[in-house]
């Protein structure tokens, strides 16, 4: 799941997608997270291959991965 949308995508390109962040007062809030593409990965998921995306976010330095139905490429304005 997820290839064709993967190929959209290419290593480097600035991505933005949408997450919840939890806030010292115990309420969530939506957050817009942006970052560069590092890699698109594919694993085998209750038997069906699901397309990942490893990402570097501009907010810090950890590598998270994210299911590339929630990403969004960002243009150049």
């Amino acid at each position: 799941m997820g290839d064709r949308i993967a190929s959209h995508f290419k290593k480097g390109d600035v991505i933005e997608w949408k997450g919840w962040k939890l806030l010292r007062d115990g309420s969530v809030m939506k957050e817009i997270y942006q970052g560069v593409l590092i890699e698109i990965i594919s694993e085998s998921v209750g038997g069906r291959f699901v397309s990942y995306a490893k990402i570097l976010p501009f907010q810090n330095n950890i590598v998270v991965e994210v299911n590339v139905f929630a990403l969004r490429k960002v243009k150049n304005t």
